[in-house]
């Protein structure tokens, strides 16, 4: 009888520490990190939500080029949670390394995260080397506008073998831790989504993060939608972007910002949210989130796109307005 109870603790015991191995789902829209707070938590504690802005999701300055004049020939630019503390409990943070010729990052590792890296200018070899007894090693020189993923806690390095300087940016699937060829935008929403997912790259699989790169037509837009798997962090490479996101019912609060090259900018976990060229030229910005398959919801195909289709009645009780709207509101999809 003794060994029996044993066995059913020790099964118990084991069970718990499966469903508790990875971090909590989200609990509310945001936890924006509260620097004075004297609070010992898993990260920071949260922000007064009142006095929350746009801003504390906000980061400017990631286009700008890094010192490369020391030994590794390399700068890392790496703006986490104590930089955006709209990032806090959100699982990803962004980074961007400038390199000068044969310039390195060398091996390192990051205990808490898993990441996905595209190049931006110049031909950059990248690798990583699997745990022991195997140690072995996958390698790779990736050029502008392709996409290497680094799998969870193992050492990696990247140098630039190119003839010039070279430039990265990375994401990583914790808050501390090819996408050039321009999309055709000649469409109604005036926007192009490149989205690569574990289909595209398989070794995303189990990796819990996936990048995605927008181009904008002039006032052309990703319009209201979700990520029911994943938080997103967002940078602008050219242009000027409007972004935001609102809140959960019933507060409904909308937090937006003009983005412009080189600004990062985050969305919370399932929130809806959206984006707009604002400027005079075209525009595009690249993005990561914290799911090898995030899924999309877009508010509006969804409503009123549905196969089958969500009864007009219902919908014009919900949006209190008259049918006949409903079905012009309807009519496109």
């Amino acid at each position: 009888m003794t060994n029996i109870v044993l066995i059913l603790i020790s099964l118990l015991a084991t069970g718990w520490t499966l469903v508790h191995a990875g971090e909590p789902s989200p609990l509310q829209d945001f936890c924006v990190a509260d620097f004075d707070s004297t609070v010992r938590v898993n990260g920071h504690a949260c922000l007064d939500p009142k006095k929350v802005t746009a801003d504390h999701f906000f980061f400017e300055g990631l286009h700008k080029p890094g010192n490369t004049s020391n030994p590794l020939g390399s700068f890392v630019n790496r703006p986490t949670v104590n930089e955006i503390p709209g990032l806090n409990t959100l699982g990803i943070s962004t980074v961007r390394v400038d390199y000068a010729p044969r310039g390195v990052v060398p091996p390192h590792r990051h205990p808490r995260a898993s990441e996905i890296l595209t190049v931006l200018e110049g031909k950059v070899l990248v690798g990583f080397v699997t745990s022991d007894p195997e140690n072995k090693l996958f390698m790779k020189v990736v050029k502008k506008g392709d996409v290497f993923t680094f799998p969870f806690g193992l050492i990696h390095f990247q140098q630039n073998v190119g003839d010039g300087n070279a430039v990265t940016i990375a994401f990583l699937s914790s808050q501390n831790p090819g996408l050039h060829k321009p999309g055709n935008t000649s469409n109604p929403l005036g926007s192009f989504v490149n989205r690569p997912t574990v289909n595209e790259i398989p070794g995303l699989n189990t990796l819990g993060i996936s990048t995605v790169r927008v181009d904008y037509a002039p006032r052309g837009v990703v319009p209201p939608h979700r990520h029911p798997r994943a938080s997103e962090i967002l940078t602008v490479l050219e242009g000027k972007v409007l972004v935001g996101f609102v809140t959960s019912d019933p507060e409904n609060k909308l937090f937006m910002k003009v983005v412009k090259k080189g600004d990062v900018f985050t969305f919370p976990f399932g929130l809806i949210h959206f984006q707009q060229n604002v400027g005079d030229g075209n525009a595009v910005t690249i993005a990561f989130l914290s799911s090898q398959n995030p899924g999309v919801i877009p508010i509006a195909n969804t409503v009123f796109g549905s196969n089958p289709s969500i009864n007009d009645d219902l919908l014009a009780k919900a949006f209190r307005v008259d049918k006949s709207i409903i079905r012009n509101l309807k009519s496109p999809y």
